[in-house]
């Protein structure tokens, strides 16, 4: 009974101290992924500090931020009024109607279930895949995530995830009902370095699938 008793203490003390995650997160590989982090996290603005400073790249007019439009095409903006915008044919994911269009994708209420956007519905989100798409900052697909802070301010929501030695990995940056950015390369990382997180924006989605 001892030297079980022993064993069992000795297995225990060799794993180490175990790592707590917060909200949303779970234990992978020796770090937190995909924790929750609000302004009123102490991490908080220390994460957002840490991101690598915003270069200039070239400006466009494409990519409006503050009013969530893509070209001619806007949050908010009825199923006739953007039609003419629309490339291939709509399927049912995540619950809506998805619609490829020329900037990327456009995501409609679908209470039918049928694959197709309602009578009366508006586009709830427009999933950016065009990296030509640039703002008047220069903001778009592949830019710094920091780029986007410096133009939206504060961010309500930030991802990442927590390491052992107490540093992040930043994820997503997230402002509600409106725009979310994520580093893609941020998914995949462990400690085992099977991806490298670039700070960089692989997606861009404005708007929400639940509506503003």
């Amino acid at each position: 009974m001892g030297t079980r008793w022993l064993a069992t203490m000795l297995v225990m003390c060799a794993c180490g101290p175990q790592l707590i995650c917060g909200e949303g997160a779970s234990e992978r590989d020796g770090q937190c992924v995909s924790e929750q982090i609000t302004p009123a996290d102490p991490d908080f603005t220390a994460i957002l500090a840490s991101m690598q400073p915003c270069e200039a790249t070239e400006p466009g007019t494409e990519l409006d931020l503050e009013a969530l439009c893509v070209g001619d095409v806007c949050v908010g903006d009825s199923i006739e009024d953007v039609r003419s915008e629309l490339l291939d044919a709509c399927r049912r994911e995540f619950g809506l109607a998805e619609c490829p269009a020329n900037a990327g994708s456009l995501f409609f209420a679908d209470a039918d279930e049928d694959g197709q956007p309602d009578e009366d519905a508006t586009v709830l989100l427009i999933d950016v895949t065009d990296g030509t798409v640039r703002g008047p900052s220069g903001v778009g697909l592949g830019a710094l995530l920091s780029c986007f802070v410096d133009q939206l301010s504060t961010p309500d929501l930030i991802t990442a995830s927590r390491l052992q030695d107490g540093t992040w990995v930043l994820r997503e940056v997230t402002w509600a009902d409106r725009v979310r950015v994520a580093d893609d390369m941020a998914f995949g990382f462990s400690i085992e370095d099977r991806f490298e997180p670039e700070g960089r924006s692989d997606v861009l989605e404005l708007g929400s699938r639940f509506g503003g």
